[in-house]
């Protein structure tokens, strides 16, 4: 029985590994597509698709059929509660930030912003495949979904849309020498969610719902036929294709997280997002169980409570930004936090699954294993792809590629520099060359060495295989670092300077060899999985950016 258990939890958090994997693609094939393979305007037309008839078709067809006895009203109101407390928070935050003297409006925009990107979860681009791989598509914690995504729109973009429409009156009338007012607004904000597809979508199902509820005393259970066929259709396109959009839309959106100043906006908006949010939400399931429902919160429930809170900042956050008049900095800093939100939130959702999944270290231990073969593949292939393209390219010669970006330009600013300040083709690709390489042996090494072996080897065996993969990896860590921080020396002394940082680090957990084999060697080990996720996919995205 306890291996069975022990099965079901290993086949559940590979289910979300994979589906992770699955997620990271679809946005590196939007990233590349938008780069390389579509026009200048698909990714309007794509936007206006998935906004106008595959997530309306989605919402209507889950609403319409949803059963309210699984409905988890605990949940519900934890989440709604945790949204509103966030928003207010991010407000205050707002005021507190803005520097001062401020500009008309400047406050109110600043807390609506980040009130913005710590609310708006993507619940089902994300929270759908994710939360179907970890409880199963019909389960009832997947059906909380389609209840929190209309309750957001009705009530929590009404309150976010009318503080960014207020802000932006109050600037435009410190400029005009007049007076907002907040009643125009309200009915402006109003007129434009009685058009909204989304809203449209959300009252038709409900209405179809209610009506199967006051004809059969429950929901209806199905769609007529040629109406589910429609909506099926048109909704099944939505996950793979807001995937895609969303990996369109972060072209570019990096660019703020390489300065120091520019990246504490997106940090602070993560923090909020990924650690307050999460933790809100549930404390407050656990205080609201025995108000609602009369018993203690289930610890599943809150589980599914914290693993909600902890999904990436959707993409409509951008979308909403961009209708307002806000300046093109704050529009590319909420790009930029999507993207590190998504950085930040998949490890951390992975890491959260397995703790509340996982009941016991061996579990640990096997689904690391089965994952490694899977990431530690794809980062060989891509530094392989990386190193093959350079050299057959010519790439590592002065001149640089015309399809070099992203990491290449992250190192190429750090690195050294032509005469007048201007990156260094030759430096740049020196680096990017001496990380793939790094990259490659590492994962060699850890395709070579599962943490199976390495529990089973020798004490002399798996000393010396620790110590290889170990001082790899800190080396990976370090080259980066001293890449960012020390831009001024050289590669080679760069390098020597790494190869220093992971002999420490290596160091002491061989010479205490093996009393500290469980509490520290073994966690490392299994860290190291999502850091080789993290590196895979980064190289995998500039090796298509080389060819």
């Amino acid at each position: 029985m306890a291996s069975a258990a022990a099965a079901e939890e290993e086949a559940t958090l590979e289910a979300l590994a994979y589906t992770l994997i699955r997620i990271t693609s679809l946005l590196l094939l939007g990233y590349v597509s938008a780069r390389h393979l579509l026009p200048p305007g698909a990714q309007s037309g794509i936007s206006a698709f998935v906004g106008t008839l595959a997530l309306p078709a989605l919402l209507f067809s889950s609403i319409a059929i949803l059963q309210w006895d699984a409905v988890d009203w605990t949940i519900v109101a934890a989440v709604m509660l945790a949204k509103a407390l966030t928003l207010a928070c991010c407000v205050g935050v707002g005021v507190l930030i803005t520097p001062r003297p401020a500009n008309a409006g400047a406050e109110i925009l600043n807390g609506a912003v980040l009130a913005l990107l710590a609310v708006s979860s993507d619940d089902l681009g994300l929270g759908l495949p994710v939360m179907s791989a970890l409880y199963g598509r019909g389960s009832r914690y997947v059906s909380q979904l389609f209840v929190i995504v209309p309750l957001h729109n009705l009530l929590v973009n009404p309150a976010l849309l009318s503080l960014l429409a207020l802000g932006c009156a109050q600037r435009r009338s410190s400029a005009g020498g007049g007076r907002a007012e907040l009643g125009p607004i309200l009915r402006g904000v109003l007129r434009g969610l009685a058009g909204n597809p989304l809203v449209l979508a959300v009252i038709a199902g409900l209405a179809t719902n209610l009506a199967g509820v006051a004809r059969r005393g429950h929901a209806p259970t199905a769609l007529p036929r040629a109406l589910a066929e429609v909506s099926s259709a048109l909704g099944d396109a939505y996950p793979a294709t807001v995937l895609v959009l969303a990996g369109m839309a972060s072209v570019g959106s990096s660019e703020p997280l390489l300065s120091a100043r520019s990246l504490a906006t997106p940090a602070l908006a993560v923090l909020l997002k990924c650690a307050v949010f999460p933790l809100a939400t549930r404390t407050l399931a656990l205080a609201l169980g025995p108000l609602v429902s009369g018993a203690a919160t289930p610890t599943e429930t809150l589980d599914f409570a914290f693993l909600y809170g902890t999904l990436a900042t959707s993409n409509v956050a951008l979308v909403i930004a961009s209708c307002y008049e806000l300046a093109p900095k704050t529009v590319g800093l909420v790009a930029a936090t999507l993207s590190l939100s998504k950085l930040v939130g998949f490890p951390l959702l992975l890491v959260s699954a397995a703790v509340y999944q996982l009941s016991s270290p061996a579990s640990a231990i096997a689904v690391s294993t089965n994952l490694e073969r899977a990431t530690h593949g794809i980062s060989l292939l891509s530094c392989a792809m990386v190193l093959a393209g350079g050299t057959l390219q010519g790439a590592w010669r002065p001149a640089a590629p015309a399809g070099v970006g992203g990491l290449a330009s992250a190192l190429g600013s750090a690195g050294g520099s032509r005469q007048g300040g201007a990156p260094s083709s030759t430096a740049t690709l020196r680096r990017v060359g001496v990380l793939a390489a790094l990259q490659l042996c590492w994962s060699t090494a850890m395709l070579c060495v599962s943490a199976d072996r390495l529990r089973a080897a020798a004490p002399a065996e798996a000393k010396v295989l620790f110590a290889l993969n170990s001082s790899l990896r800190w080396a990976v860590d370090s080259f980066l670092v001293a890449v960012a921080v020390a831009p001024r020396l050289s590669c080679r002394a760069q390098l020597l300077a790494a190869a220093a940082v992971a002999a420490a680090a290596t160091a002491p957990v061989i010479a205490a060899w093996p009393a500290v084999w469980r509490e520290a060697a073994l966690p490392q080990w299994v860290l190291s999985e999502g850091h080789a996720s993290a590196c895979a996919v980064a190289y995998l995205a500039f090796a298509l950016a080389l060819a």
